[in-house]
């Protein structure tokens, strides 16, 4: 085999690595963006639990006031038989 066989045999197994290497890197580049979106997906559950929770417990405490308020009227209206 001549010189210049070999060395075109060389560049074309070089851009075949190179190929494969860039290859790699955007399955790496794609695996991190679905994580990155999964890791958002999460928090944004998280969010919404808590903005639940928060909700639930307001409701609790209106309604625990509601009932306060209602037993003040009715011992005043005791009060005033």
């Amino acid at each position: 085999m001549c010189h210049e066989e070999e060395e075109e045999e060389e560049e074309g197994e070089e851009e075949e690595e190179e190929e494969e290497e860039e290859e790699e890197e955007e399955e790496e580049e794609e695996e991190e963006e679905e994580e990155e979106e999964e890791e958002e997906e999460e928090e944004e559950e998280e969010e919404e639990e808590e903005e639940e929770e928060e909700q639930e417990e307001q409701e609790e405490q209106e309604e625990e006031q509601e009932e306060q308020e209602e037993e003040e009227e009715e011992e005043e209206e005791e009060e005033q038989i």
